[in-house]
């Protein structure tokens, strides 16, 4: 295993990315009873087809945004919404790419781990960046959500997503914070080797820098590592996304945790 260090995904990146990370999203979408509930049918060459077409788009929606990189360097500030897709590479690995672009970038190895932030600017700046004149053309809607397979549970991915996109914005919505929108590692070959840490924590001194919080929706296998990282539970209604799975042909409950990281006092 030789693991590269960050990589920062540009817009060229694209298709060569997305074929690698949606490995890694199927390589875990089985291995919850709710992710069963919902995929266990599609065959799999039919299930890598849908999830590469929803990544590519992610990606390409998140690519016309400006980048948290360029904070101080562009002329947006903290004004606009801004995106940063990130991943690591096990250079042990060959990509999944199509020879074509592995000729075009020869010296990558396979995706084994991605992260997506996303930042939120307040209200207040988001109306007054109206007034500078300097906001970049950006979609107002990302990419409409790609049908699930037939043989999916359809009614289940949708009432899912739909639950806790919700919950994250009756929480969250209007707050001046940064977001993890995905945070997904290889499994289980590269669980547990401090990749999800790495990771995770290149954002907290952007946070800490202009004192927002870090906040995310964690998933029960996510959970122990946020709060290792600091992150707590939210208070009230929102703080647990139920799904009873019994409700929709399987057993038992499903929770997603809805968690925040204050920042760090600067000296």
């Amino acid at each position: 295993m030789q693991l590269t260090n960050i990589i920062h995904l540009s817009p060229e990146d694209t298709e060569r990315a997305s074929i690698d990370i949606a490995a890694i999203v199927q390589s875990f979408s089985l291995s919850s009873p709710l992710g069963v509930l919902r995929y266990g049918r599609i065959p799999s060459a039919e299930l890598n087809k849908w999830i590469t077409t929803g990544v590519r788009a992610d990606l390409k929606h998140e690519s016309q945004y400006p980048r948290i990189t360029q904070f101080g360097i562009d002329e947006f500030g903290l004004n606009v919404e801004r995106y940063e897709s990130l991943v690591i590479e096990d250079l042990d690995l060959q990509p999944l790419s199509s020879p074509v672009y592995q000729q075009l970038a020869p010296n990558h190895g396979q995706i084994v781990a991605h992260a997506s932030f996303l930042y939120h600017p307040s209200n207040e700046k988001r109306e007054n960046s109206d007034n500078i004149g300097k906001e970049p053309a950006i979609s107002s809607e990302p990419n409409q959500t790609i049908d699930l397979p037939s043989s999916g549970h359809g009614e289940l991915h949708r009432y899912w997503n739909q639950a806790v996109e919700t919950a994250l914005e009756s929480e969250f919505g209007g707050l001046h914070c940064f977001e993890v929108r995905e945070l997904n590692v290889l499994a289980p070959s590269h669980w547990r080797k401090g990749i999800a840490s790495t990771l995770l924590t290149w954002i907290f001194p952007f946070a800490d820098k202009i004192g927002v919080p870090v906040v995310l929706a964690a998933t029960p296998a996510g959970y122990p590592l946020y709060l290792k990282h600091g992150f707590v539970q939210v208070s009230g209604k929102n703080g647990i996304v139920e799904c009873d799975m019994a409700q929709w042909g399987g057993s038992g409950i499903h929770r997603h945790v809805l968690m925040s990281r204050a920042p760090a006092k600067q000296e």
